[in-house]
């Protein structure tokens, strides 16, 4: 909820500055009718307190939202669980996995978890950045909603086009595949020395690295490619806009303030575009290792049989303690 006031922040300096052009700046009579306070003067210290106060609370608010460090301890959380769980694994659950699998689940997996969790929260409060740009552009400009509704609807066809035609890369198995390599190669090092099999072990690991960084370039291309492509979405509909709608201000039908803050909206939705999807995009790279921890987590313990043995104990112990007190 807190994230959302930096929204709020931003719909108040495009009024800010919408007002500013079309009243302040204004030397007509009916504007100084409209001015917040007696003077032009006073009225733009107004305004300009409303722009530079607001941003102190809100680096507050950042600050604090480090010293809560949510991510940190989202991490921390999932890894003390995973490895209290792999402790009380039941024989066969210890070994259906390969440890460097656990591993790997701990020191990354979990991380990228907890990553994927503060990306939920931060694409909710851009998902209010959009909104607070269409409400602002349907209550002072509604003629201008085709634009930026258009923005949306390129961006949401491009999107369902990749995940149609595209696969979202991760690289979670072949970076596991690569350090359960090294592992075994460090476990098995003197029979590897002594039977002269250092180089065939070499090859087979610098293949493994090299199908990795074959997959981080494919994942990076992808990544590129969507983050440039929604890029040209703000300059282009900008461009759109303006080309349209100039002669409404030449023509006083549109004041230019409203023109100015329409075309700061219309490019902040673009710009707002390009974080949702880099949120959605990181999100669903989070989804195989939510799999796979969900995975470790529910595999079967030997408590149940620990928690009879100890009430069993417990039994013992009480009757041989009323055997002796009669």
């Amino acid at each position: 909820l807190m994230d959302q006031i930096g929204n709020l922040y931003l719909l108040a300096t495009i009024h800010c500055r919408a007002y500013l052009v079309n009243v302040v700046c204004e030397s007509h009579d009916s504007s100084d009718e409209a001015l917040l306070l007696p003077s032009r003067w006073w009225t733009v210290q107004l305004l300009s307190a409303i722009i530079i106060v607001p941003f102190a609370l809100l680096h507050l608010w950042e600050l604090l939202k480090l010293r809560l460090d949510i991510h940190g301890h989202s991490a921390a959380a999932l890894q003390r669980n995973l490895f209290r769980k792999y402790l009380n694994y039941s024989d066969a659950s210890k070994e259906s996995i390969h440890p460097e699998h656990l591993q790997f689940a701990i020191t990354d997996e979990a991380t990228v978890l907890s990553t994927g969790y503060t990306d939920v929260l931060d694409l909710l409060k851009t998902l209010g950045k959009l909104f607070i740009n269409f409400y602002f552009i349907a209550v002072n400009n509604p003629e201008a909603m085709w634009v930026i509704s258009l923005m949306a609807l390129t961006m949401i066809a491009w999107a369902a086009y990749r995940n149609l035609c595209f696969e979202i890369i991760g690289v979670r198995a072949q970076s596991a595949h690569m350090v359960r390599r090294s592992q075994e190669a460090c476990s098995n090092f003197e029979l590897i020395s002594e039977y002269y099999l250092r180089p065939q072990v070499n090859a087979m690991f610098a293949e493994s690295s090299e199908e990795l960084r074959a997959q981080l370039v494919r994942r990076k291309t992808q990544h590129s490619n969507t983050k440039f492509l929604l890029e040209w979405l703000s300059p282009v509909f900008v461009g759109i806009y303006t080309f349209y709608a100039i002669r409404s201000v030449f023509d006083k039908e549109l004041r230019l303030g409203t023109f100015l803050a329409t075309c700061q909206a219309i490019s902040s939705a673009g710009a707002a575009c390009l974080q949702v999807d880099h949120n959605y995009l990181d999100i669903c790279r989070t989804f195989r290792q939510l799999r796979s921890i969900t995975e470790f987590l529910n595999k079967k313990t030997d408590l149940m049989m620990w928690k009879q043995a100890n009430r069993h104990r417990r039994a013992v112990t009480k009757q041989i303690i009323r055997d002796s007190d009669s």
